[in-house]
C-alpha cells in the first residue's frame, strides 16, 4: 500500500522525496541497485519516468520538477502521482532480495490555488 503524503506538490514546481532503505531487521542497508518510476493514479507513466536508475546508497533524494509535475488535464483542481521505488539488497537471508515501496501525493493546479 502506498504511503500517502501529507504535503502536496504545486504544478510545474519542485517536489522532493527522500527514502531510506532498511533490511528485514530494520537495519540500514545499501541496495545493490535502485530504480524508480512516476505514474498517475491510472498507472500511466509520467514524463517517461519508467525505470530511472539511482546510484545505490542507504538513503536517496529524488527531485521532481517541471514536466514531472505537469497536470494531464488543466481542468483538474489536482491530480494524483505515485512514485514507486524498487531496490535489490543482500542480507543474511540471501542476495538479490527485493524492496519496493510507493509514495502517493497530489499535484495541485496552480490556477486552482489562485482562486
Amino acid at each position: 500500500m502506498p504511503v500517502k503524503a501529507t504535503a502536496y506538490a504545486v504544478e510545474r514546481s519542485t517536489f522532493v522525496v527522500s527514502a531510506a532503505f532498511t533490511d528485514e531487521t530494520a537495519a540500514a542497508v545499501t541496495p545493490s541497485s535502485i530504480t524508480w518510476r512516476l505514474e498517475d493514479d491510472s498507472g500511466r507513466t509520467i514524463n517517461s519516468r519508467s525505470a530511472v536508475t539511482v546510484t545505490p546508497a542507504s538513503s536517496i533524494t529524488i527531485v521532481l520538477s517541471g514536466a514531472d509535475l505537469q497536470l494531464l488535464d488543466q481542468d483538474n483542481e489536482s491530480e494524483i502521482r505515485r512514485l514507486t521505488i524498487e531496490a535489490l539488497y543482500t542480507s543474511s537471508l540471501g542476495a538479490g532480495l527485493s524492496l519496493s515501496d510507493s509514495y502517493e501525493f497530489k499535484v495541485m493546479n496552480t490556477n486552482a490555488l489562485k482562486t
